[in-house]
């Protein structure tokens, strides 16, 4: 099954919009720690915790595996959209959309970057 944003925005409904944001905030302050991950992806999954958790009437227990079920997908999403365009000959494209999201971003990032 390829995953799309709609359906990764459709299980991100079903969850608790404060708990996702706690996981995410979680993973910031490991990266603070020197634990990697793609950032970018993390900062997708807060923008659209935000947008659309708790939408759903009846909603669902945030386990370790639904959260990084969701974390990955955004992750696989990224990855099969930035591919796309080599396969469809707009590489210009595609080393744009890199270069906002990974160089400008290679600065440290922390909590406190984020808070209010």
């Amino acid at each position: 099954m390829s995953l799309t944003s709609n359906y990764l925005r459709n299980r991100i409904s079903e969850y608790n919009k404060e708990e996702l944001l706690d996981r995410c905030m979680e993973l910031l302050q490991d990266q603070h720690n020197n634990v990697t991950f793609p950032i970018w992806s993390l900062l997708i999954l807060i923008k659209w915790s935000s947008q659309f958790a708790g939408m759903k009437a009846k909603l669902k227990e945030l386990t370790d595996k639904r959260f990084w079920t969701v974390f990955d997908g955004i992750v696989k999403l990224n990855d099969s959209h930035l591919s796309s365009f080599f396969d469809g000959n707009k590489s210009f494209k595609a080393f744009y959309v890199l270069y906002n999201q990974q160089f400008y971003l290679q600065s440290n990032s922390s909590v406190e970057d984020f808070s209010v």
